[in-house]
């Protein structure tokens, strides 16, 4: 019976793990695609600043 609960235990961190991998992979990617559109966003609004639409006056896009 001890054996089965040190499996089990064993298990769990493997299933922490896991868990772990996964959300860091998942907050990765939802950093690229935040950078992404945060790009996207800045080249749209100076396009139309260029073209001579309403820009709102505002600066450029930066970080």
């Amino acid at each position: 019976m001890a054996q089965s609960k040190k499996g089990s235990a064993a298990s769990g961190k493997g299933f922490t793990r896991r868990c772990a991998s996964l959300v860091k992979e998942q907050r990765a990617k939802i950093y690229i695609l935040r950078r992404c559109a945060t790009m996207l966003l800045c080249w749209y609004i100076q396009g139309r600043r260029e073209r001579g639409g309403r820009g709102g006056g505002r600066p450029p896009c930066r970080r």
